[in-house]
């Protein structure tokens, strides 16, 4: 297994936790867990060099970071997904849809 594989796997177990938590009304547990899952998996992204995998994995870090409450991060991570021109359309449209939640919240906080 690699190393991206297993800090996927790590992230993905975490953000299941999140979602224990949050149903449990633990709202501290779950950002912590989504924190934690977000780490994992941004290094994961990181780590990974191949299209399609890599705005994969940026998608999802970018999903976590809005979970643990961190839109600005979202953002920042949304974006280096579609660093690449390999990115498929699909996988573009759902880092753009990341991005616009993202500033939604963005701009409620401001």
């Amino acid at each position: 297994m690699t190393r991206t594989t297993q800090l996927h796997e790590e992230a993905m177990e975490l953000a299941d936790q999140g979602d224990r938590l949050r149903r449990r009304g633990d709202a501290e547990g779950a950002a912590r867990a989504f924190g934690r899952a977000l780490e994992a998996e941004r290094e994961a992204a990181q780590l990974e060099s191949t299209e399609p995998s890599r705005s994969i994995l940026f998608r999802s870090a970018a999903w976590l970071a809005l979970e643990a409450d961190q839109p600005r991060e979202a953002e920042r991570l949304a974006a280096e997904g579609l660093r690449s021109s390999e990115v498929s359309d699909r996988v573009a449209n759902e880092l753009r849809a990341v991005m616009e939640v993202a500033w939604g919240k963005i701009r409620v906080a401001a």
